[in-house]
């Protein structure tokens, strides 16, 4: 006997068993489910459609395969001889195994231990076929360090059509880091692309989701480290040195330490401080052999004043009397480091579903785009100064009526382009939405995103200075300085609209962040169906919530950026109507108009009479599993499904206040 050959009962093949003892099974398509290969004494099997459509699970296996005439099939696979396993996406093409010819692409990879099931190593991918994780049971099984997890981009950055550049790790002790570059967007440096910032988390979870964060990290363009943050409230800011050495030092209780040069840093002799009470502030210089000399000593009442100065010989000890003219020049305070960011994520193309053409709008966002075609058709935003704090305006991008604005990045240039173009994209849905309103582009996001207190109390002071109604911040801030909650209540006491993002993190929002002040309106996002995003932070400072995605975005980007965005736009349309209206007003109208969004559940009767600072809504937890429909519907005169399309003959506005069937 050369050859044996097996069928089942309707003729079809079942298996085969060469003379040399290979082995392969068929299932009833005739595809192949199992090849023993006995000179290697090593087995595969393939299970098709698994673990989705499209997609063919492969597990491989050391040891003897061997069958008798009619035996099941898969009658000697056993669990423990497994020593990988793979997933592919097999684009139809079942009748070649050979995955190097076979254009299949990998999307898993697992290694096993010598018990066929405790996973040591398992690599991810994407559907481009590039490494998007790596997991490692131990530094051990790392086989090019002592991590325990990689997260890459989606992008063959190094050209060897394996792997892009590592945004996300975990050591072996469990520290997450998330690495940024010089663009802001998640990716680690190497080559031309420089590691910008670093955000340390204690676990995956954590890091996922960019909660419980433990420190941040900034970095200059020659790869030394710039400052760095702690979510107890500790601070630095570093020399321009390798070493890490400390230049500005804020401790958890509120104090603030400065070194004049590298050497005092490292000897620990500050070239000044301040109490935690930020009332007294000591100046210091020293005598050659480093001991200190003179100390100048400063109160604070509306601004530092000198008091007088403390004289020590080169022994330390001190000499009477105190002098009353001050030895040492007054520091420089730098701003301490907030843990900033615009408010937009980057959503992969898994969770960018396309959308059916029969898709049903929900008849809750009917509703909403019904009430925003009814205010559109009595209001444009003509004669409103939407002032938008961001990143810049790209003026030749946009054929929008922006009126002026100023850099509060570099006050030494009077122009205000966007270099990292998260401003221009909330300017544009800003002008979809209300097409007459004029903008003001106050930049203070610098480009690598990040921005300062100084910067946004100076920029919300300025707004409503320049005649702005409405100020859009679509970006966080967190910690708020007591400048900026002095420029909120400036603006507030002006009659301006002031909207700001919640964040993206899925997070409850933090008590000192932006989105948390009084006055400020604070807007969450909702996807195609009503219901709350996944990236969407919660709790009670929310006002309300609308959708993000209004426009057409080419790089995927969405957030609740966009939602302020949308909400800045609409506050200019209610301001055209009704000029007089306070903030609480417009937040009112807002509120009746976004009712039916995110869940909130306050009746109808008590919206126009809330205050700014929350609906009071339970913590909820988002979830993203809704088609989109926004991008296709809001369009000008096209915002509204004609399938679906309530009469707006019907709606009657009562003293201002936009109303609708509900």
């Amino acid at each position: 006997v050369t050859e044996t050959y097996e069928y089942d009962a309707t003729g079809a093949s079942t298996r085969d068993i060469a003379a040399n003892g290979d082995v392969t099974e068929y299932d009833s398509t005739g595809k192949t489910t199992l090849f023993y290969d006995a000179s290697a004494s090593e087995y595969k099997t393939w299970t098709w459609e698994s673990p989705a459509a499209g997609q063919v699970a492969l597990n491989v296996y050391s040891g003897t395969y061997s069958v008798s005439l009619g035996d099941p099939l898969a009658n000697d696979v056993v669990a423990s001889e497994r020593i990988e396993s793979y997933v592919y996406d097999h684009g139809g093409v079942t009748n070649n195994l050979d995955t190097a010819t076979n254009g299949w692409v990998m999307r898993n990879k697992t290694v096993y231990d010598a018990d066929g099931t405790t996973e040591l190593q398992e690599y991810i991918y994407y559907a481009s076929g590039l490494l998007h994780e790596a997991y490692f049971a131990n530094s051990a099984q790392n086989p090019g360090g002592d991590e325990l997890y990689y997260e890459h981009e989606d992008n063959d950055f190094y050209n060897n059509g394996s792997y892009g550049r590592v945004i996300r790790f975990q050591k072996s002790d469990g520290t997450v880091y998330r690495l940024y570059d010089s663009s802001g967007d998640p990716t680690y440096w190497t080559g031309t692309s420089q590691k910008k910032k670093e955000v340390v988390y204690p676990t995956l979870a954590d890091s996922a989701n960019d909660t419980n964060w433990t420190t941040v990290y900034w970095y200059r363009a020659n790869g030394n480290p710039s400052k760095e943050l702690r979510s107890d409230g500790v601070a630095k800011i570093y020399f321009d040195d390798a070493n890490w050495r400390t230049e500005v030092y804020w401790d958890s209780d509120g104090s603030i330490t400065g070194y004049n040069s590298i050497a005092d840093s490292i000897a620990y002799r500050s070239g000044w401080d301040i109490n935690a009470a930020g009332t007294t502030l000591q100046v210091y210089s020293y005598h050659a052999n480093g001991q200190i000399q003179y100390k100048d000593i400063y109160t604070y009442s509306s601004g530092w004043i000198y008091v007088n100065t403390a004289r020590y010989d080169d022994t330390g000890t001190w000499i009477d009397p105190p002098l009353t003219t001050a030895q040492n020049p007054f520091p420089t305070i730098p701003d301490k480091p907030a843990k900033s960011d615009t408010e937009s994520v980057i959503l992969g193309e898994d969770m960018m579903p396309e959308v059916s053409e029969d898709a049903v709008m929900p008849e809750s966002m009917q509703q909403f785009y019904d009430d925003i075609e009814y205010l559109q058709e009595s209001a444009s935003g003509e004669g409103i100064v939407v002032a938008v704090l961001d990143s810049g305006i790209e003026t030749g991008v946009l054929s929008t009526n922006v009126i002026g604005g100023y850099d509060f990045t570099d006050t030494t240039t009077v122009t205000f382009e966007d270099e990292t173009g998260h401003g221009t994209s909330m300017t544009e849905v800003i002008a979809e939405t209300a097409e007459d309103a004029d903008i003001l582009a106050l930049k203070v996001m610098d480009e690598y995103s990040e921005t300062t207190s100084d910067r946004v109390s100076e920029a919300i002071r300025y707004a409503v200075d320049m005649g702005a109604k409405v100020l859009s911040m679509s970006f966080s801030l967190y910690p708020v300085s007591d400048d900026v909650i002095s420029a909120i209540d400036y603006a507030a006491s002006q009659g301006a609209v002031m909207i700001a993002a919640a964040g993206n993190n899925a997070s409850e929002i933090f008590e000192a962040s932006l989105a948390a002040q009084d006055n400020i309106i604070t807007i969450g996002s909702v996807d195609a169906d009503g219901s709350i995003s996944a990236w969407s932070n919660y709790g009670s400072e929310i006002d309300l919530y609308a959708p993000w995605d209004v426009i057409d975005i080419d790089d995927g980007e969405a957030g609740t950026s966009y939602s302020a965005a949308f909400v800045s736009g609409l506050a200019a349309l209610i301001l055209e109507d009704n000029p007089e209206y306070t903030a609480t007003d417009v937040l009112g109208e807002l509120e009746l108009i976004t009712a039916d969004l995110g869940d909130v559940s306050t009746p109808e009767e008590d919206l126009v009479d809330d205050t700014i600072g929350g609906a009071n809504i339970d913590e909820i937890i988002a979830r993203y599993d809704a088609e989109r429909q926004n991008r296709a519907l809001f369009r000008g005169e096209n915002i509204v499904d004609p399938r679906k399309r309530i009469d707006i003959l019907e709606r009657q506005k009562f003293g201002g206040k936009l109303k609708g069937p509900r």
